[in-house]
């Protein structure tokens, strides 16, 4: 049975480390990723941060990176194509070998984030087993098998959500915001994490969205 896996891997063993490294507070989301093609991996990334213009200037000197050019402005984020100069090739023609699908991707906190959906068991060790061995090996952190008689979704169901709604998910649970009267305003939370009370608006707002669907789809009208 295909499985799918959470990996993390270090920012700074990774392209764009020297601008995640020098602008705080930098999250990083995958807008499509390409299941196979490695020259596409990660081409189109939403970008958020406190300070614009000093990610600007990282990304203009940051030697794993040949172009990264602004396409779209929402909210507090941006959406900007990426030409890679270096780093991701290797990794993304392993796991075009081994017929392996990122699903998602994202970068904060020095941690680089995968949920990548490997067809069998086998192929999943492989890839850590050769990434061990170039130094260049993942963390795991979940494994799950794939049902594809669910709708091709994962047996123990994470609904579509990012791990930064995740993690804003379980703020909000853990600080009450959801009791009443609230345990917590949206704004301490907000604090807690270190984004803005906007930023953390949105994010609940798509995780409830994901949640909504995922109810009406199985449970119907």
């Amino acid at each position: 049975m295909s499985v799918v896996a959470t990996l993390e891997h270090p920012t700074e063993q990774f392209p764009l480390r020297s601008t995640l490294a020098s602008v705080p507070g930098l999250e990083i989301e995958a807008e499509s990723v390409a299941a196979h093609g490695t020259d596409r991996l990660l081409a189109f990334v939403w970008m958020r941060c406190d300070d614009w213009g000093a990610l600007d200037r990282a990304l203009a000197t940051d030697h794993t990176l040949t172009d990264a050019a602004l396409l779209k402005e929402q909210g507090e984020r941006r959406l900007y194509r990426l030409d890679w100069a270096e780093g991701f090739e290797p990794v993304a023609r392993l796991l075009d070998d081994e017929g392996a699908t990122i699903m998602n991707a994202s970068a904060r906190n020095d941690v680089w984030t995968f949920r990548i959906l490997f067809p069998h068991r086998d192929s999943l060790s492989r890839t850590l087993r050769i990434t061990e061995e170039e130094a260049a090996g993942f963390s795991v952190q979940r494994i799950r098998e794939f049902d594809t008689a669910r709708n091709g979704s994962d047996v123990d169901d994470t609904f579509g959500l990012t791990a930064s709604q995740r993690e804003a998910l379980r703020a909000a649970l853990d600080g009450g915001y959801y009791q009443v009267p609230r345990g917590a305003e949206l704004s301490e939370l907000a604090a807690d994490l270190d984004i803005s009370h906007q930023a953390l608006s949105e994010r609940l707002r798509r995780a409830h969205g994901h949640l909504a669907a995922y109810a009406a789809e199985q449970f119907g009208p």
